[in-house]
């Protein structure tokens, strides 16, 4: 399998997460194209339009709510003593895990991707650093304001530990 082809807009960003995830066999990656190039491929893709006020107009379909009995986290010794298990912060098993990985890897091999790099968590001490992949631009363009933004001179450090969030 030919490894997909990677198209860079910011010359600071590194291919390494996109390794790190596996998603090297991807058909295509698209990664952290910037808005007008999202609503341009959400737009020829059939996924939205225009309104006349300009914005980009989606239909996400009859499942458009999150749930909150939907979370699931991997419970392994990272974890264990980390999370508040309960009803809301649900264990997954790391093996269970591991297969609906490489499902989901299966999936997207033949499929265009878009992966952004981004944080989580307004306070420094806190923040997260993550990699949302969606196969949908219009997902991406929606995580691009979400998330907070790297900055330029951040990006070093920036995925040397990376949590992988994936909408598809």
């Amino acid at each position: 399998m030919q490894h997909g082809m990677i198209i860079k807009t910011q010359d600071t960003v590194t291919t390494d997460p996109v390794y790190q995830l596996g998603l090297n066999h991807c058909k295509t990656i698209f990664l952290n194209l910037p808005p007008a190039r999202l609503i341009e491929q959400a737009i020829s893709r059939g996924e939205g339009d225009l309104t006349d006020t300009g914005a980009l107009m989606c239909r996400t379909g009859a499942f458009t709510g999150r749930a909150a009995k939907d979370k699931f986290i991997v419970h392994d010794t990272i974890t264990a003593d980390t999370i508040n298990w309960g009803e809301v912060n649900q264990p997954f098993n790391s093996q269970a895990f591991g297969r609906l990985h490489a499902k989901m890897l299966q999936f997207l091999s033949d499929k265009k991707v878009y992966v952004r790099y981004a944080q989580a968590g307004a306070l420094e001490q806190f923040r997260m650093n993550v990699a949302i992949v969606t196969t949908q631009a219009w997902q991406n363009l929606f995580c691009h304001h979400l998330f907070l933004r790297p900055t330029r001179g951040g990006t070093g450090k920036l995925y040397a530990s990376v949590v992988g969030v994936v909408r598809t």
